[in-house]
C-alpha cells in the first residue's frame, strides 16, 4: 500500500495498472477482498494500487483483514483435516 501511496509514477505505467484499478473503481473494496483471499501474488499488486488510487489505509485493511483471516482459516482447517487422515 505505501509504495503505491508514495510511488505513483512508478505502478501506473504498467501494464496491470489499468486492469486492476479498473476493478477497484468499479467493485472497490470487495477487490481487495476477494484479492486477499485467494492465495495468489496478485494482493501485493493490488495494495500497491490501492494506495496508488489514494484509498483510505483504514478502509484498506478493513476489507483485507477479514480476507486474509478466511484464508488463514481455511488453510488450518485443510491442515487439521489432512492431519486427522494419518
Amino acid at each position: 500500500y505505501i509504495a503505491g501511496f508514495s510511488g505513483q509514477g512508478v505502478i501506473e505505467n504498467r501494464k496491470w495498472y489499468d486492469r486492476i484499478s479498473g476493478w477497484m473503481k468499479k467493485y472497490g473494496g470487495i477487490t481487495i477482498f476477494v484479492l486477499a483471499f485467494v492465495p495468489n501474488p496478485v494482493f501485493d499488486i493490488a495494495g500497491m494500487v490501492a494506495g496508488s488510487l489514494k484509498m483510505p489505509m483504514w478502509q484498506f485493511l478493513a476489507w483485507s483483514w477479514p480476507g486474509k483471516c478466511l484464508k488463514m482459516l481455511l488453510f488450518a482447517l485443510g491442515g487439521a483435516g489432512i492431519l486427522k487422515l494419518f
